[in-house]
Formats: C-alpha cells, structure tokens, sequence
C-alpha cells in the first residue's frame, strides 16, 4: 500500500482506517482511546504584537524605502521623506490588521476542529484519536 495517503481512494482509507463515512461509533471510539490515547490538539502560541509588528518591516522592500526615506532627508526633500514614511507607515498598519485578522480566523489554532462519529457532526475540543491522527495521515480533524 501507498504511504501517501493523497494518492489512496477515498474506500481505500477507509478501509485503512477501519472506519466508514458515518464515522466511528462510539464503541470504536473508546476502543481506540483505550488503544492509542487521547490525542488532544494543543492550541497554537500566537505571535506577540511585536512580533507580528516586525514581521510587517521585516521585508527588503521596506528596507529599501527606508534607506529612500534616510536619503529624501540628507537631500533636503523633507516632503518626499515623509510621504514614503507614510506609505510604509500605512502598509505596515494594514498588514498589520490583516494578519491579527487571520490569527483569530483560523480554526485549527484553538484545539477546535469537527468529528464525525455515528453519522453525528460535532464540533469541539479534539479529544479522540486514532494512529494516522498523530502521523501526518487523514486524522479525525476535518476542520470548520
């Protein structure tokens, strides 16, 4: 069998997994707990503020309009130093927004993910496991 479970059938992991589309039932479920323990997902550590802020200046782009803004200002072009300023002031803001944006969006840092169990949907802290959860395999997190 293929150890990249990408190229595998959809039946074929299943099988692999002895599950089905249903899911687990809750049997199987604290069978496998028993066996293989809980997996329990950690929650990712968020970036700090500044870390996230230096993430938004640390770009040769804004390295270079920095040593524009150094040079606008040694030429005596104080407006044109101040109106690069601004427009590095203004993208790192905006970058800024978006990536505090997208640490709160994503699913997969809270612990959080959905399960299917007896045909059920649920949605709550990842404490179920099966051997592929843990090895880079399909596991029981399908996301939001």
């Amino acid at each position: 069998m293929s150890q990249y479970w990408h190229s595998l059938t959809t039946e074929e992991v299943l099988d692999t997994l002895k599950t089905s589309r249903s899911g687990l039932s809750e049997d199987e479920v604290a069978d496998r707990q028993e066996q293989y323990g809980i997996n329990l997902l950690t929650k990712k550590k968020g970036n700090s503020v500044l870390k996230l802020l230096w993430q938004q200046l640390s770009n040769p782009l804004i390295y270079v309009l920095l040593v524009a803004i150094a040079l606008a200002f040694l030429m005596g072009k104080v407006t044109d130093a101040f109106v690069i300023l601004s427009v590095v002031l203004i993208n790192t803001f905006i970058g800024f927004l978006q990536e505090c944006g997208r640490r709160q969006d994503n699913p997969e840092s809270d612990g959080y993910g959905t399960r299917i169990y007896s045909g059920q949907k649920e949605w709550g802290p990842e404490k179920h496991s099966f051997p592929q959860s843990r090895s880079g395999g399909p596991g029981v997190v399908a996301g939001r």
